[in-house]
C-alpha cells in the first residue's frame, strides 16, 4: 500500500513525501458483517470473517495458541440461521482478542463462505436489523398497454399483407400448373414399340418420254431404298422416233 502524505511538515521542500506500509498478507476478504461462533453452549459473535478465518473477543473464552477446536459457523440469512461444523486452529491468543483458522473446510462450506463473501462485496447482501440481506435491485418499469398503429402504418402493413398474399397465390398457380401437366402427361401417355410413317402420294414424273410397260410394286407394298418401282419403253420409244425422222428425210 502507497500512502501519500501532504503534511507540509513531512514534505521535501515543494514535494510530498511518499511513504509505504508494508502488504497486507492476508490472502480473503475479511468481513465485518454479523457471524457466530458456537462453542459447546456458549455462542460468540465474530468481530471479522473470511474465506480464511475469523476474529472475535473472547468474553472469558481461555485458548492457548495452536488449540484445535470444534465449533459451529453460522450466518443468519434473512431470519434462516445457516450454519456448518468447522474445526479451527488459534493462531492469536491475546487477552481481547481471538483468531482462529479454518482447519480442513468442506468443499460445499467453501463454496457457501466464498457466495457470501462475493454478495457483501459487491453489494448484493448486506447487514441489516443484525441480519444478511438480500438487496433487491430496483426495476425500470415498462408500460403494458401497447401504442396503437397510425393510419400511415396500418396501410404499409396491408400492403404488406396483401403482396405477401398474392405472391403466395402465384407461386400457388405455377405450382399447380406444373403439377396438372405432369399428371396428364403421365396419364395420356402411350407406349409404342413399332411404328409405322406415312407420307403424302407424290407424282413421279420422267424427263424423257417413255411408256410404262411393267409396274413392279403394288400400292401398299413395302419398299426399300434403290429398289425399281417400274419398267418404262424408253428405249424402243427413242428408236422409233429416230426412224420415223430418218425417213422423213429421205423423201
Amino acid at each position: 500500500m502507497t500512502r501519500l502524505w501532504t503534511d507540509p511538515l513531512t514534505t521535501a521542500g515543494d514535494r510530498p513525501v511518499v511513504q509505504r506500509d508494508p502488504a497486507s498478507q492476508r490472502r480473503h476478504y475479511r468481513l465485518t458483517h454479523p457471524a457466530e461462533l458456537q462453542i459447546g453452549e456458549k455462542v460468540y459473535e465474530t468481530r471479522d470473517w473470511g474465506l480464511g478465518g475469523f476474529s472475535l473477543e473472547p468474553y472469558g473464552l481461555r485458548v492457548e495458541l495452536n488449540d484445535l477446536i470444534d465449533a459451529q459457523f453460522a450466518l443468519n440469512f434473512q431470519g434462516f440461521r445457516i450454519s456448518f461444523p468447522v474445526t479451527v486452529k488459534i493462531v492469536r491468543g491475546a487477552p481481547n482478542d481471538v483468531a482462529a483458522r479454518f482447519i480442513d473446510l468442506g468443499e460445499r462450506e467453501t463454496a457457501l463462505i466464498k457466495y457470501f463473501a462475493s454478495c457483501l462485496v459487491s453489494g448484493e447482501i448486506a447487514a441489516i436489523g443484525g441480519m444478511l440481506q438480500r438487496i433487491d435491485r430496483p426495476v425500470t418499469k415498462v408500460d403494458g398497454q401497447p401504442k396503437p398503429d397510425s393510419e400511415e402504418e396500418k396501410r404499409r402493413r396491408r400492403m404488406r399483407r396483401l403482396a405477401v398474399s398474392a405472391a403466395y397465390l402465384i407461386a400457388g398457380m405455377l405450382t399447380a400448373g406444373y403439377l396438372l401437366v405432369s399428371l396428364l402427361g403421365w396419364l395420356f401417355r402411350v407406349n409404342v414399340e413399332t411404328a409405322v410413317v406415312s407420307a403424302p402420294l407424290e407424282t413421279v414424273v420422267s424427263k424423257n418420254i417413255g411408256h410404262v410397260t411393267q409396274m413392279l410394286v403394288k400400292p401398299g407394298d413395302e419398299v426399300h431404298a434403290g429398289q425399281p418401282l417400274f419398267a418404262d419403253s424408253f428405249v424402243s420409244f427413242l428408236a422409233s422416233t429416230s426412224r420415223a425422222l430418218a425417213v422423213q428425210i429421205c423423201q
